[in-house]
Formats: structure tokens, C-alpha cells, sequence
């Protein structure tokens, strides 16, 4: 007999598949963004000493304001990132906890299988339980009657 909520149980192992793809796809998109404010990071290190070069040498005003200014967006922008970081591990927590719920969606799914397949043996242990107590009685009778 087959289990009727196979259907089901396939559709659910689908949706659990595919939330395991949207939390894959989270941390590439942390990664991704962890990658930028590591350049941003590298960038305003090479301004700090770029600006520090500005100083110690020949004072030109318009370089040194320049530089700072792009360093201040460079600044922005790591803000930015991080804020953007922040955002993504919150998606990353709603997307495990969506990908919990889906694993135990199909989990109970599959304890029914599980319980269905169960008792379905053990139907058939008591019908070849019959069948053997059948045979034995039948061999019995058929023993006694041929001994008369």
C-alpha cells in the first residue's frame, strides 16, 4: 500500500531543498558584501597614508582636501556596507529559521511515512501469522484424521 501523503512529503522536501538554496544564496550575498568592505577598508588605509605623505612633504591644500574628501566617502561608504552587512545577517537568521520550519514540516512527514510503513508490517506479519497457524492446523487435521 502506498502512503498517501507521499505527494506531500515530496513537496516538502522541495520547499526544504530550495530554502537551503535562499540561505546558500544569504551568505554569498554577506560574503559578497564582507568583500567590498574589505576593499573600502584597504582603500581608506592607502588614503591615511597617502594623507600622512601629503603632510610630511610639499603642503599643497587642494590634495590635502581631496584626499580627505574621498576619504570621507570612502568612510560613507564603509558605513554604508555595514549597515548592508547588518541587514543581510538578519536575512540569513529569517532564512535558517524558514529553513527550519521546512525541515520540520517534512520531519513530521516523515515519521508518518515512518508509522504508515511501520504498521503496514506489521499487517503483514499478522496475515502471514495467519497463514502459518492455517497451515499448521490444517497439517493437524489432516494428521489426526489420516491416523484414525
Amino acid at each position: 500500500m502506498k502512503f498517501r501523503l507521499e505527494s506531500i512529503l515530496s513537496l516538502k522536501k522541495n520547499v526544504e531543498q530550495m530554502k537551503k538554496k535562499e540561505l546558500a544564496d544569504a551568505y554569498a550575498q554577506k560574503d559578497v558584501l564582507i568583500s567590498k568592505k574589505d576593499l573600502l577598508v584597504t582603500e581608506d588605509e592607502k588614503l591615511d597614508k597617502q594623507l600622512k605623505a601629503e603632510i610630511s612633504g610639499n603642503i599643497n591644500p587642494l590634495n590635502i582636501s581631496h584626499v580627505s574628501n574621498y576619504k570621507r566617502n570612502v568612510n560613507k561608504s564603509i558605513d554604508k556596507v555595514e549597515k548592508e552587512i547588518e541587514g543581510a545577517e538578519k536575512n540569513i537568521l529569517e532564512k535558517q529559521q524558514n529553513l527550519v520550519d521546512a525541515m520540520k514540516a517534512r520531519k513530521i512527514l516523515d515519521n508518518l511515512k515512518e508509522m504508515h510503513f511501520q504498521k503496514e508490517m506489521e499487517e503483514f506479519r499478522q496475515e502471514e501469522q495467519k497463514l502459518i497457524d492455517e497451515i499448521v492446523g490444517y497439517r493437524y487435521i489432516i494428521t489426526t484424521e489420516g491416523g484414525e
